[in-house]
């Protein structure tokens, strides 16, 4: 066991403090990797690799949006680069990963905490309703704000959307998300019923 994490040493500081700087200066670094790794490729699904996926369901191959099978794709660039699903579908079980204010463009949409609150339940629903599922099989969604001042824009946004619903929902406020620009992000839960 590291000299650090022993029992003898569990009330020094100084070395606690060391873990959690090079942790932050690790994930400084990655924000730096997918920020230029981006600025390289563009925030699209490249649609010669997705080609050579079977994709199936809705969306164009110029447009981002992809179905494969049990697996729902977005616009987002961070898609491709880090290797994972907007959505997946297992059953009955729905799953939406963190949502960002990110466009179909790409781009991360503009504006106050509303209107990226918007943007991520937009995005959240149409991956939803990619799987086959509905809004009203949302179950669960959690909230991350970087300005726990903006929890009434967020709520207000989540209020119109799942009003009717009422899924069991979380609201958090962090220190930071991946993009400076960022004031929300969003993770939904949706078990559909046929």
């Amino acid at each position: 066991m590291p000299q650090w994490l022993s029992a003898q040493n569990h009330g020094q500081t100084s070395d606690w403090h060391a873990v959690r700087v090079n942790f932050v200066a690790i994930r400084i670094m990655m924000v730096r990797v997918f920020n230029n790794q981006i600025a390289r490729t563009g925030p699209r699904v490249s649609t010669s690799s997705a080609r050579d996926v079977p994709w199936s369901g809705r969306g164009d191959d110029d447009v981002g949006v992809r179905v494969m099978n049990d697996r729902y794709r977005s616009a987002s660039p961070y898609e491709a680069l880090v290797g994972f699903s907007r959505a997946v579908r297992r059953g009955q079980i729905i799953v939406v990963s963190g949502t960002a204010p990110i466009g179909p463009d790409g781009e991360t949409v503009v504006g106050d905490a509303y209107v990226q609150a918007m943007r991520c339940f937009d995005t959240i629903i149409e991956a939803v309703e990619g799987l086959g599922g509905r809004r009203e099989d949302v179950v669960r969604t959690r909230m991350y704000l970087v300005d726990a001042a903006d929890w009434d824009a967020v709520g207000r946004a989540h209020g119109e959307v799942f009003g009717e619903v009422f899924p069991a929902a979380t609201m958090v406020a962090v220190r930071e998300l991946l993009d400076p620009r960022w004031k929300v992000e969003i993770e939904a839960e949706a078990i559909v019923t046929e």
